[in-house]
């Protein structure tokens, strides 16, 4: 039978409450962990026995003052470059991209002494200070400038080993009886670049040992013994000797600031979860024996509406300390790419005040209070009446931790430790690998002349990965691949009248002669002004027809001005013979504005042609192509033009002689980002031309895989049953491309003068219905992916829900691309 307050006698309350603090205050089942100085609960104790009530009142509201107001001061400090800005946002929780982030990068990005309030407890604040030992800031006044009396304990931060500026700082902060600890960060890197260099022998705690002896070697050489250092990754702070370092900071604060550093930790750990918790149930500890100590109301009764709000406010508090509130679970929920109720349904604290019909939501938190006291025992003294409001706190306490710890291993270990990557869970240190195999494998899947991304973006990328950067690696993916689909190529054709420059492009673009948009030809001369032709299926891809050289009208000192130069990517400079001095003086001007050009001799297969029929006995194709590229040259050389190339072509036939040497030559010469589009609009009929549209496409496919795989976090199972829709659009886009679609077919049946459905009758290709005919779209595409990619040993594995949709990308690539060579086969065979 229980017993209410009132029913003992006055002189016996403080005695059952003094005799039940001290295993209730520090007992770990109702979260204990030794956080309240033990004079305090001695002097409380003593207060209590005396029966001096309102003194044991004033005490308690002191303590929950001090904690609730304690301020916290860290200061970071260090060379510049060692990761203080990195280690800050880190340990806030903070991405470096968000709004108030520290500033991040490769060069000194700390000039002055800023402080970063942490985004929940304002009264914690990290101040990250410009880096000691550059060029504002000497050791000898440091102290001074950086306003060193404000600080609680310093980190000195240091990325390789410690140097003698940072022993003097340690010095001068032992002189004015501040804390410090040394800090060595970036050690995830380090172990890579061991385990790269050293695979059969690397060992994970001989490197962190050598690490963290050869920096205290190197301090004790330079005066500072006895102390301690700790190896650290801002990337993964649950990992290595953060840990160490947290409880060494925790112990050594004032009791009174303990709880708030507890509470300013990030969600990292189950540690630090417990730690978390255990700080809070001291302070509702505190509270219940406060209201304890004058309560004087029967157990018997239900919630009023006042305890039910204050219940209400504190969830949401516990909430927002364990990441679990709305606002950070939509947060999780955009950056895990899960529905936001699809998060919540994994834990428990966002239904905790959802009623059942039948039971009031004061009947639910009774429910709660006596499921808490049932499981863990009598918080205070049998029969008072605040137990119950405090049981359920406990309850919600107990519930929201472990949502956050939910959170924890169901989706991640913070976007510092363990991150979603390609749909699995990758630490900080795989991020090493996945920079490390950033370009092998880019370069695996690329044609070597058809790279989206230039160099110094490549470059980037991996240093961005290393850092753990993985948003703003997928932004830079995006804006190049959104930056590809519109850049424009401007193609010059120039040349002598007559030299066929209005057959040229007209074969470039993949059109006759007789089509609506080609360009005009005839035996007088057509081009009076330069006019552009856009590519038919590449409205950004423009080829232009330049006025003929060599006519009345043609004066080379303002030919360019006239066409307008600056808008061309390149010229095209034609004959259909020698190259004379007005070509020279062409390509005189446009080297002079560090412009590229090409020569092309055209009409080769007309001169092969007349040499046939006059010498049918000595007539050699390779050595009538030879002296016709001998002569040009020499009729260059004469004309001061060295060290220039001479493409022989043949309007009608683009895919022989020479020309696929200039597509080579042209893709190797434009800069990275217009590669990709020169290289679809390619309309001439070659499987060289379709291996290189492939391999453009198939580059685009790899990365635009690879940025969805950075925030990817959607399981593998059961995926794209919506997404036939958009597999289909894809399909037919490449179907275009290399000219399968269902108009290219009517055009390549009319001049073949075949029915269409003869044509179409080989193709694999015509829609997403047809090529997975034999199985159902689920079982075959799902088989297909990992088949695939078990074959091609590829960096995604078959297990990635955006790798299986690359693989299926992958392979309607490969089946168009063939449906593109059999077309091509038929027309090359066929009567015209």
């Amino acid at each position: 039978m229980d017993h209410s307050s009132s029913s003992l006698p006055s002189e016996e309350k403080p005695k059952i409450l003094a005799s039940d603090i001290i295993p209730d205050c520090n007992n770990t089942e109702t979260g204990g962990k030794d956080l309240l100085p033990q004079e305090k609960i001695t002097l409380i104790k003593s207060t209590l026995q005396e029966g001096r009530l309102e003194e044991v009142v004033s005490l308690i509201n002191k303590m929950i003052e001090d904690m609730d107001n304690a301020v916290l001061n860290i200061a970071l400090t260090g060379e510049s470059g060692a990761g203080k800005s990195t280690f800050i946002n880190a340990f806030r929780g903070v991405g470096h991209e968000d709004e108030h982030a520290a500033s991040t990068g490769v060069v000194e990005t700390t000039t002055n002494v800023t402080c970063y309030e942490h985004p929940e407890l304002p009264n914690v604040k990290l101040w990250d200070l410009p880096g000691i030992g550059t060029l504002n800031f000497k050791p000898e006044n440091y102290l001074e400038k950086v306003n060193f009396s404000r600080y609680d304990f310093f980190l000195i931060i240091s990325s390789s080993r410690f140097r003698i500026n940072d022993v003097k700082l340690a010095q001068k902060i032992r002189e004015m009886r501040k804390k410090f600890y040394f800090v060595r960060t970036k050690v995830d890197i380090d172990l890579h670049n061991e385990r790269r260099a050293k695979p059969r022998t690397f060992k994970e705690e001989n490197v962190l040992q050598m690490i963290k002896t050869n920096c205290l070697q190197h301090l004790q050489k330079i005066g500072i013994e006895e102390l301690k250092v700790f190896l650290i990754s801002s990337f993964e702070l649950e990992s290595y000797d953060f840990p160490k370092l947290k409880d060494d900071l925790a112990k050594e604060l004032p009791e009174h600031k303990r709880h708030v550093f507890f509470l300013s930790l990030p969600n990292i750990s189950e540690d630090i979860i417990e730690q978390k918790k255990a700080s809070i149930q001291e302070r509702i500890w505190l509270e219940a024996l406060k209201a304890g100590a004058w309560a004087a109301i029967p157990l018997v009764g239900v919630f009023k509406e006042e305890d039910i709000a204050q219940l209400k406010y504190h969830l949401i508090n516990y909430q927002r300390k364990f990441g679990v509130d709305d606002a950070s679970l939509l947060k999780t929920s955009q950056a895990s790419n899960k529905p936001l109720e699809e998060v919540k349904a994994l834990i428990k604290s966002p239904h905790l005040f959802t009623v059942k019909t039948d039971e009031s939501i004061g009947e639910r938190l009774l429910r709660y209070a006596e499921l808490f006291f049932s499981v863990n025992g009598g918080l205070l003294a049998p029969g008072l009446y605040y137990r119950k409001t405090y049981c359920a706190h406990l309850h919600f306490l107990e519930t929201v931790a472990n949502d956050a710890k939910i959170l924890l291993s169901k989706l991640w270990e913070t976007s510092f430790g363990i991150m979603e990557v390609f749909g699995i869970a990758i630490s900080g240190k795989d991020l090493q690998n996945l920079a490390s195999n950033f370009m092998p494998y880019y370069k695996m899947v690329t044609n070597t002349n058809g790279d989206l991304l230039p160099e110094d973006t490549i470059t980037w990328i991996q240093s961005a990965l290393q850092e753990g950067r993985l948003a703003e690696v997928a932004s830079r993916i995006r804006e190049t691949l959104e930056a590809s689909e519109n850049v424009p190529l401007n193609i010059a054709v120039t040349g002598e009248s007559g030299s066929g420059k209005s057959a040229f492009i007209n074969g470039l673009r993949g059109i006759g002669h007789e089509e609506k948009d080609s360009a005009s030809t005839g035996v007088v001369e057509t081009t009076m002004k330069a006019t552009p032709y856009e590519h038919p299926k590449y409205p950004n891809v423009k080829l232009w027809d330049l006025p003929g050289i060599g006519t009345p009208d043609f004066h080379p000192d303002n030919y360019l001005h006239q066409v307008q130069f600056n808008q061309y990517d390149f010229f095209i400079i034609l004959s259909a013979s020698r190259f004379t001095t007005n070509h020279v003086k062409l390509v005189q001007e446009i080297r002079k504005r560090k412009k590229k050009f090409y020569f092309v001799r055209t009409m080769v297969d007309i001169d092969l042609y007349n040499e046939r029929k006059s010498k049918p006995k000595s007539f050699s194709k390779e050595r009538v192509l030879q002296r016709m590229r001998d002569y040009c040259l020499q009729n260059l050389h004469v004309e001061g033009v060295s060290e220039a190339q001479v493409f022989l072509v043949s309007n009608f036939d683009l895919s022989d002689y020479d020309f696929p040497k200039l597509e080579e030559t042209l893709l190797k010469d434009l800069p990275a980002h217009k590669r990709h589009t020169y290289a679809l609009a390619l309309s001439v009929p070659s499987e060289a031309a379709i291996e290189r549209k492939k391999a453009a496409l198939r580059e685009r496919i790899w990365l635009e895989a690879f940025k969805n795989g950075l925030v990817a976090t959607v399981p593998s199972g059961g995926f794209f049953i919506n997404n036939l829709d958009t597999l289909d659009k894809h399909l037919k886009h490449y179907r275009n491309v290399f000219g399968v679609d269902d108009a290219s077919l009517l055009q390549v049946a009319q001049k073949l003068e075949r029915p269409v459905e003869e044509i179409k009758a080989t193709m694999k290709s015509l829609d997403l219905v047809a090529l997975i005919k034999e199985e159902s779209a689920m079982g075959k595409l799902l088989k297909l992916a990992e088949g695939i990619s078990s074959a091609k040993g590829f960096v995604m594995g078959a297990g990635f829900h955006f790798g299986k949709t690359y693989f299926i990308h992958w392979h309607f690539l490969d089946v168009v691309a063939e449906d593109g060579k059999s077309l091509l086969r038929k027309v090359l065979d066929g009567p015209f």
